[in-house]
């Protein structure tokens, strides 16, 4: 059961990460020499540009909530300064698998998936970070996930 729910979790979040990057950013910008298209950092974290964090997340929850697997609910994206949070259910309980056994398995699935869809990895270099945050059946937290542009440099 627990490589089940292991393996549900890399499925889902790949795909939810490239959801939240199509709906994120436009081709309006110039590239760098990364290759990666670089903007104005700040203009990505108002309220009122339309690819800022706030907007992201008001487009993304017209589309929720998602069932991603039989375990799994993508039920609400939210927007905190320049981070895009964006948060799961499953249909077991915290501690029904351990969190460091999730984090173990878990964190560089989350960042590579991110760091390699394109729309994401922009987003990121432009400023705007990610979070991933995992909610049990009975409402508390399991684990929450961080991806910046940072873990793209390291190597994800």
């Amino acid at each position: 059961m627990r490589v089940r729910v292991i393996i549900v979790l890399a499925v889902f979040i790949s795909f939810a990460t490239q959801i939240a990057s199509n709906v994120a950013l436009g081709s309006e910008n110039e590239s760098g020499k990364d290759g990666i298209i670089h903007t104005d950092k700040k203009k990505y974290c108002e309220s009122s540009d339309r690819y800022s964090p706030s907007r992201i997340a008001e487009s993304i929850n017209k589309k929720l909530p998602k069932k991603m697997s039989r375990i799994s609910t993508w039920y609400k994206t939210s927007a905190e300064g320049c981070t895009l949070k964006h948060f799961y259910r499953f249909s077991f309980q915290k501690g029904r698998i351990p969190e460091r056994k999730i984090r173990a398995e878990k964190v560089d699935k989350v960042k590579k998936a991110a760091c390699s869809t394109e729309s994401t990895r922009k987003m990121l270099f432009d400023g705007i970070s990610v979070s991933y945050t995992y909610i049990g059946s009975n409402g508390q937290r399991i684990t929450t996930i961080k991806v910046s542009s940072l873990d793209c440099q390291d190597g994800y």
